[in-house]
């Protein structure tokens, strides 16, 4: 079970902080990045189902872990953004 948080932990730190960073610059990368993780993790969770058995087991939960962390930086950094956005309009 700890290898799968600290997967999670190392995904979601690592794009938040590539999202940081592309968002000083104002690039569409910071959304971009997170959604091309979510879809090479899909990718891995369904590889998963074609390998089978034990390996295929293990692969499917590296692969949703890494899909949570993922889809959980993409939704901070799009809240973020949009925080930020509303603060300038008030």
């Amino acid at each position: 079970m700890l290898p799968f948080i600290i997967t999670f932990i190392i995904t979601t730190v690592t794009l938040l902080g590539f999202s940081w960073f592309f968002s000083r610059k104002k690039s569409p990368m910071r959304y971009i990045l997170p959604m091309i993780v979510v879809l090479i993790s899909t990718t891995l969770i369904f590889l998963s189902f074609i390998i089978g058995e034990w390996e295929g087991m293990g692969i499917g939960l590296f692969g949703f872990s890494i899909f949570i962390g993922a889809a959980f930086s993409l939704i901070v950094t799009a809240f973020i953004s949009s925080a930020k956005d509303l603060k300038k309009s008030l």
